[in-house]
């Protein structure tokens, strides 16, 4: 159930409220005229339509929001889902063998505040941060048994040290699929989207996503336990920068 059908349901219960309402009126006058036919029983159950119309399209209406509602937070659920299983949970699982220490691997997802921040000039923007930073990063790909197909994945490493150590992390633009959602409800509600509104939508659609991503990770059922400690999600700005210091 789309916005649009909403709407017009919506349309539709006020259109019978207002008829009901003029033919009230129109039997009244009716009655004025003609007083010697007995209108009332009309006007009482035209009375009772017209105070029950309402509630039943406040049903109608609240019940189909449930609907959209659910609609609405199982696409976040669908791409966290998907990027965990087919992504993330088998690129940590595969960086992790062969480690003398696997649970010191830390491999960062870095979930924006905006969709905006996806865009491919602000990808570059961040790792040119990061670079600022004295780090050396590098785009690298890693084959996952028993697929046989390569999953990119990104590397940090501090520049003029010693250290062997690598920091993991990735970009999920999985997300941009939202924008389309967003753009397709807004479509749908020409007249009741602001600007406001339309970023207001796609934080609470990225919050839902990292809160979901999040749930899956710490659900003993799922069998994260393993690698569980080794990702760190991380929401918003330049907050995953400063991490790397």
């Amino acid at each position: 159930m789309s916005f649009k059908r909403i709407n017009f349901i919506k349309k539709l219960f006020n259109i019978i409220s207002i008829a009901i309402l003029i033919l009230s009126i129109v039997v009244s006058i009716l009655w004025l005229f003609y007083s010697d036919i007995n209108f009332e029983p009309a006007l009482v159950l035209l009375g009772l339509m017209y105070a029950g119309i309402p509630m039943l399209g406040g049903w109608v209406i609240n019940r189909l929001d449930k609907n959209l509602e659910q609609e609405r937070l199982s696409l976040p659920y669908a791409l966290a889902y998907g990027y965990l299983t087919n992504y993330l949970a088998p690129v940590v699982r595969a960086l992790r063998k062969g480690q003398k220490n696997p649970e010191n691997i830390k491999f960062f997802v870095y979930i924006p505040k905006t969709l905006e921040e996806f865009y491919d000039n602000r990808i570059i923007e961040i790792i040119s941060e990061i670079e600022n930073k004295d780090y050396k990063v590098e785009k690298l790909e890693i084959v996952i048994d028993p697929e046989k197909r390569a999953k990119d994945y990104r590397t940090a490493k501090r520049l003029n040290s010693s250290s062997p150590e690598l920091i993991y992390f990735d970009f999920p633009t999985t997300l941009l699929t939202l924008t389309q959602a967003i753009d397709y409800k807004i479509e749908t509600q020409k007249n009741r989207f602001t600007d406001q509104q339309r970023i207001e939508l796609s934080t609470e659609y990225i919050t839902e996503f990292k809160t979901k991503l999040q749930n899956m990770l710490n659900d003993d059922s799922k069998g994260y336990q393993a690698i569980r400690n080794n990702i760190v999600i991380d929401f918003g700005d330049f907050d995953f920068v400063e991490k790397l210091k």
